[in-house]
């Protein structure tokens, strides 16, 4: 009865919320934005029946998912609405305010007795509920078995609001609901998103959500036709969800998955077809929106100027050059170098060793070793077993879980671009010159402070929950210890083996990191602390002896 309660209640709030917007926004923005749910709920609730989810998922449990998405859905968009109204919030305040929303929503729902299969604490709800909104993919829990259906559902949702950003999300809904945006929320999605642009930020979120939507959809097509039968199940409807889930995990590197060990499991140990298209989507992922985009232009400006190579009057008339910004360029050439190194340092490195010796065909020590260098950058799936690597390949993952994904993306770490501007420093530093270039342009001073701001500030966090865990988990060692915390800092969820034996303490110090990570500590203190304004004067320069 109380299940049915939340329902109605559910329903409710619904109608209010509808007849609030119709009475604000007159007939055709209410039309405009109750059209697109109702629309979602008529046919995801006939494709849950059409699918046969009636043993899995009964009538009941998809009307409540229908109805808490989408009373979620507009009780945010009317709340940001509200929010972006308000002066002097900055925009890393509201994002970290989104997440700390999500976090707790999901811990209730998870917490639900229909949620799990035996039940779980508080403490394990919110640890999940955490790493999915982070994207990080640590699990306590066997996510597969621990979980029902519905549990699954939540997870994926989480994941994917998290990947997102609640910003771009309620971003998206509000396109639907007003059709544009404020200038303080143009402010906010700007900052997000990385974007040079000031207008039209509502219909670039919306090119993000469909962009996304488009690869997960296609990732989860391939892994469909790419899958064995599962152990658990083999309905179409069993099968669909798992591709989705695992796409939705894949692009968004979250690391989540329903095996219980992961891709190392025996089902898809060597299944490399799969491990390349959640390879790919972890590297789309990890790019960060921007550069999608800015890749897209480039390659329709050149098209267009091979198109109209014979009348270039006209080609230049109706488009503008678009060429790889300096941020594209320096993404990509950091993500391509990171991945060759790390794929033939994991190649040699586990070549001998039972890692490697396992799979007989080079091709698949070529597309293992190729994971394993892609994985690490904020991902979390593992197609090895990880407490069997060699030492080199521990802390070279270490190494490149800090390192992390692209600005404006799924992922987290320092940031790829943080990494290279750290690099050419040091180069520039060693060869005595005062000014940093990079594919002929120079890079502002206020980047290379910022870069380092958020190297020391990493380290600093990073050492102090090393120290705060060797103090509440004694029988763990340093190595495992310093493990986990970098993988909770940079949102990646690879772990030794040892997540589940941490006390509940150290599951809240992990929360702590794994949410600091995603919001990014930087942005999260200069959020926090009074912006000063320049002062109208200069003070004389002076050396100070650095050795």
């Amino acid at each position: 009865m109380a299940y049915f309660g939340i329902i109605i209640a559910s329903f409710l709030f619904e109608i209010a919320d509808f007849f609030k917007l119709a009475k604000r926004d007159k007939w055709k923005p209410f039309l405009r934005g109750i059209l697109p749910f109702l629309t979602l709920i008529s046919v995801g609730f006939s494709l849950f029946q059409g699918l046969g989810f009636t043993t899995s998922m009964n009538n009941s449990s998809a009307l409540f998912v229908a109805n808490v998405i989408l009373l979620l859905s507009i009780e945010i968009g009317l709340f940001s609405d509200r929010l972006y109204s308000k002066k002097n919030i900055k925009p890393s305040i509201v994002l970290a305010g989104s997440f700390i929303f999500l976090i707790v929503v999901g811990t209730v729902l998870l917490k639900l007795p229909k949620a799990t299969t035996q039940g779980i604490s508080w403490v394990d709800a919110a640890f999940t509920a955490t790493s999915a909104v982070s994207v990080t993919g640590l699990a306590i829990n066997d996510t597969g078995k621990s979980f029902t259906f519905f549990g699954h559902v939540i997870i994926l949702l989480l994941i994917q609001l998290g990947g997102l950003s609640m910003l771009v999300f309620t971003s998206f809904f509000s396109y639907f609901f007003k059709g544009k945006a404020s200038y303080r929320e143009n402010t906010y999605l700007s900052d997000f998103l990385g974007s040079d642009q000031f207008t039209d930020l509502l219909g670039l979120a919306r090119k993000v959500v469909v962009f996304t939507l488009f690869m997960e959809t296609l990732g989860a097509i391939i892994i469909y036709f790419s899958l064995p039968v599962l152990p658990d199940g083999n309905s179409f409807q069993e099968r669909l969800f798992f591709s989705f889930f695992h796409a939705v995990s894949s692009f968004c590197n979250a690391g989540f998955s329903l095996l219980g060990n992961n891709l190392y499991d025996p089902l898809l140990r060597f299944n490399y077809v799969i491990h390349l298209v959640i390879g790919f989507l972890l590297v789309f992922g990890g790019l960060g929106y921007a550069i999608h985009f800015n890749i897209a232009d480039f390659i329709k400006f050149k098209y267009y100027r091979l198109k109209f190579a014979f009348s270039k009057a006209k080609f230049f008339t109706e488009y503008h050059h678009v060429r790889l910004s300096l941020n594209s360029k320096m993404v990509l050439y950091t993500t391509i170098s990171l991945i060759f190194i790390g794929w033939i340092f994991f190649l040699v490195a586990e070549w001998n060793r039972p890692t490697l010796q396992e799979h007989t065909s080079l091709f698949g020590k070529l597309v293992v070793s190729f994971f394993g260098s892609v994985s690490p950058r904020t991902a979390g799936f593992n197609t090895v077993d990880m407490a069997g690597l060699s030492m080199p390949v521990v802390f070279l993952t270490i190494m490149l879980m800090w390192v992390g994904a692209s600005p404006a993306s799924t992922g987290g770490g320092i940031k790829t671009s943080t990494f290279a501007v750290a690099v050419l420093n040091i180069w520039h530093s060693l060869t005595g010159r005062q000014k940093m270039h990079f594919a002929q342009r120079e890079i502002e001073q206020s980047s290379v402070n910022r870069a380092f701001a958020i190297i020391s500030l990493s380290l600093i966090i990073i050492g102090f929950a090393i120290i705060v865990l060797s103090i509440l988990e004694p029988t763990m060692t340093f190595l495992s210890l310093a493990f986990e915390v970098f993988s909770a800092y940079s949102t990646v969820g690879l772990s030794l083996g040892v997540t589940a034996a941490f006390s509940d303490a150290g599951k809240l110090v992990l929360i702590i990191v794994m949410f600091v990570g995603r919001v990014g500590i930087f942005s999260l203190l200069s959020g926090l602390l009074a912006h000063k304004e320049p002062p109208i004067y200069d003070y004389p320069e002076d050396s100070i002896l650095i050795n």
